[in-house]
């Protein structure tokens, strides 16, 4: 499989786990987003080539998005459908949505071209309100301050974690070869 392929195949399998974690959660399941996050971590880790560094990286992306995705309940910025296991946490669904985030990582650093960091955080400035304002339309959480500041907080912690989260994986995994800026 070449290497646009595989990264097609992580991004299509990253979107659907984020809709499986959205709608399983909008539905009081959100078991159904964490089971098909472990699936995809577990199918990604099938073709990683340092699967070691990838581990790292994967659980950089649940722990940091754990710590975000808590202060931002704990700031009262959002409200989380099925919160298990506490409302005052960030729920096991939106922990695993960064575990399989994290998967999808190394093929971000292939594709956003020779400064993958600051193209990273541009990117996350402007995705992650789009994405949380998706997951509020289909009901997988609510925003609780007002909507403009609880977006830019949003936009400020995405632009500052995904750039952290591409340097890890550029420090611990090769860049895919024929991929953007790749050797």
């Amino acid at each position: 499989m070449s290497i646009r392929h595989r990264l097609l195949a992580r991004w299509l399998g990253y979107q659907i786990v984020w809709l499986a974690c959205a709608t399983g959660a909008s539905r009081g399941a959100g078991w159904l987003g964490i089971l098909a996050s472990l699936t995809f971590v577990a199918a990604s880790m099938r073709f990683e080539p340092l699967p070691r560094g990838a581990m790292a990286v994967i659980a950089a992306s649940a722990i940091s998005g754990a710590v975000f995705e808590t202060a931002l309940v704990q700031w009262d910025f959002v409200r989380y459908a099925a919160p298990w296991p506490s409302a005052s946490l960030a729920p096991a669904w939106i922990v695993a949505l960064w575990l399989s985030f994290g998967a999808v990582i190394p093929s971000m650093t292939a594709i956003l071209g020779n400064n993958p960091v600051r193209n990273g955080a541009a990117l996350a400035f402007v995705a992650a309100p789009l994405a949380y304002g998706a997951g509020a339309r289909l009901g997988a959480l609510e925003v609780i301050r007002p909507a403009w500041t609880a977006y830019l907080v949003i936009a400020f912690g995405w632009a500052v974690l995904l750039p952290g989260l591409i340097a890890l994986s550029s420090a611990l995994l090769p860049r895919p070869h024929g991929a953007a800026g790749a050797p």
